[in-house]
């Protein structure tokens, strides 16, 4: 009961947090898929040394939601259980130092299931696996998160459908964020490249 209820008032959070700090609604069109999907994609080949990774379904994907609009948001930067401070009292979210403005308010969201998936198997066994487990496994963490993702979706008025989708855009980003500040982070970098190696691999697109 306790775990359900900080559930709910962690949902309530990041749903208050986007809504009151809409700034504008951009249209899903070619300039921004250009900039928000092949651009870090193309990014994340050249910093990476990866050549083999088909992106192609996943361009696809998110092409399919063209002339969707789409609200933009002020985001967290590190939104994770870490990060969550729960009392009697409600939520308190700490350290803020990727805080930015006008962003897709769905990395928020993202981050916050992904770390966590990464966290219930063992991570030294192979980091990154937990998402291959949460993305095919039917176990109750999975069903919470498709209810809680409805929820989202619906006060955001989000397609679901675009959540899956742009997944592999996001742990392209925190790869590319890692890279970026420490190139030789080598643990930090195989835990999302497997992480997406996994998502990949799976017949969700």
């Amino acid at each position: 009961m306790c775990t359900q209820l900080n559930t709910i008032r962690t949902l309530d959070w990041i749903i208050q947090f986007h809504q009151i700090s809409n700034y504008s609604i951009v249209s899903f069109d070619d300039s921004f898929i250009r900039e928000y999907v092949i651009s870090p994609l193309d990014d994340f080949l050249k910093l990476s040394s990866k050549k083999k990774l088909d992106f192609e379904k996943v361009i696809e994907g998110l092409a399919g939601f063209k002339n969707l609009r789409l609200s933009f948001t002020t985001r967290h930067g590190d939104f994770n259980p870490h990060n969550i401070l729960i009392s009697e009292g409600g939520i308190g979210v700490v350290d803020w130092e990727n805080y930015s403005t006008m962003n897709i308010p769905l990395d928020d969201y993202l981050h916050l299931i992904i770390v966590t998936s990464f966290h219930l198997p063992s991570r030294e066994r192979y980091p990154g696996q937990g998402l291959k487990h949460f993305l095919l496994g039917n176990g109750w963490y999975r069903q919470l998160v498709r209810k809680w993702q409805g929820v989202y979706c619906s006060e955001l008025q989000i397609s679901c459908e675009m959540i899956d989708c742009y997944f592999p855009i996001h742990l392209v980003n925190m790869a590319i964020q890692e890279l970026e500040r420490n190139p030789i982070a080598s643990d930090e970098v195989r835990l999302w490249v497997n992480a997406l190696n996994d998502y990949l691999d799976t017949d969700i697109l």
